[in-house]
């Protein structure tokens, strides 16, 4: 029996060990990520942040690393939006390329988050000057 649940997907089969596990919820809801650049203290704060949250709602997450490259941004949102992404966070510093991202989204009809850099017809999440520090 446990080899057509685990064959199924129900049980997985723990690493190195005889015993199972119920095969954790599937996830519903993706959503696409792309980080300004991991390598950069801040942005690895946020990208951890992030990973952490859509863990403990249960929501699938594809992360990538736009290396503080505008075409890399590009093409990062070109592949996520290819994995059919319901949602799809952009943290990019690029205004040449905040237009044709947010072009993309509107596009394919999958709503577009900002990070710390406004995009056009994007929702925007940034510090607010006025009250930093507060």
């Amino acid at each position: 029996m446990l080899y057509t649940l685990e064959k199924r997907g129900y049980v997985t089969r723990r690493p190195g060990r005889k015993k199972y596990m119920r095969t954790p919820m599937r996830t519903h809801y993706r959503i696409g990520y792309a980080a300004l650049d991991n390598s950069v203290m801040f942005s690895d704060t946020i990208s951890r942040a992030i990973v952490v949250a859509a863990r403990n709602a249960g929501i699938g997450l594809i992360m990538k690393d736009n290396g503080l490259n505008p075409q890399k941004a590009l093409t990062n949102v070109d592949l996520l939006l290819q994995e059919k992404v319901q949602l799809l966070i952009i943290y990019q510093r690029d205004e040449v390329v905040a237009h044709l991202i947010a072009a993309k989204c509107h596009e394919a009809k999958v709503p577009l988050i900002a990070l710390n850099f406004a995009h056009p017809g994007a929702y925007y999440f940034g510090g607010n000057n006025y009250l930093a520090g507060q």
